[in-house]
């Protein structure tokens, strides 16, 4: 396997002008995306590629600590008069965290309405 290993990060925009930033890594024709990271996270993507470069192709370990790391300023919290305005929108939703999942998929809630969803990894094939 003579073939080198690319690792990056692929911008998506998606048809509501939010980005999902996907991390891969490319050896010769093979491929993997082992995370994704959406919104204004770009900056766990950039902090991922560097854990990878560090483990596959011997970079300096990156600094967690490294303000190029620090995630932006966090959404403020809805109250509840404006949360179903949010949740009716789930995926623009401030207060939806992400609470359980497993291999299958990724279980999200509103932490103000309770209004959640399943992220089925099947169906995104």
């Amino acid at each position: 396997m003579s073939e080198p290993i690319t690792i990056g990060i692929k911008t998506m925009e998606l048809s509501d002008n939010r980005k999902e930033h996907w991390v891969f890594v490319r050896r010769g024709d093979r491929e993997i995306t082992p995370h994704n990271y959406s919104g204004p996270y770009l900056n766990r993507a950039e902090y991922e590629v560097a854990e990878w470069k560090h483990v596959l192709l011997g970079w300096p370990k990156p600094d967690l600590m490294d303000p190029k790391y620090a995630d932006p300023q966090a959404p403020t919290v809805t109250t509840d008069a404006t949360a179903t305005t949010h949740c009716n929108a789930y995926h623009v939703c401030p207060n939806m965290k992400e609470v359980g999942g497993g291999m299958d998929g990724e279980r999200y809630s509103c932490a103000v309405c309770g209004k959640g969803y399943y992220l089925d990894y099947e169906e995104m094939k």
